[in-house]
């Protein structure tokens, strides 16, 4: 490692690099500078602030939580009791039922139209 340093130095000689360190130094002394000039430093003293009216009184609903103790029965009895009595375990289709009767929509051609087409395939 030694070795190749000393053959980098002697290749490119020792002005030359300290000639290069002393461009790296001046350009960077030279952004510090530029910088400092262009965008200067904050003023030591906060700006002063404006007077503001005082804020309004925070009016809201307080809500508590608090630890209770229900019985599993009263909460069975309670589910059981608004639990619909025609639950078949599948979703409704509110849909389904509005076009499967379509006298309830007042669509008698509808209606004639699909009991044709019932006793069409009873006769097939």
């Amino acid at each position: 490692m030694l070795a190749v340093l000393r053959n980098a130095i002697a290749g490119l000689g020792a002005r030359r690099l300290a000639a290069g360190a002393l461009v790296l130094i001046v350009s960077f002394a030279a952004a510090l500078w530029a910088l400092d000039v262009l965008f200067p430093r904050a003023a030591s003293r906060p700006p002063k602030l404006a007077a503001t009216a005082p804020l309004k009184a925070a009016t809201r609903i307080s809500t508590v939580t608090a630890p209770i103790a229900v019985a599993l029965t009263a909460i069975r009895d309670t589910m059981e009791r608004q639990a619909p009595r025609d639950l078949a375990g599948k979703r409704d289709n509110p849909l389904a039922e509005l076009l499967g009767n379509p006298r309830a929509l007042g669509l008698a051609v509808l209606d004639r139209i699909g009991a044709a087409l019932i006793h069409r395939r009873h006769i097939l």
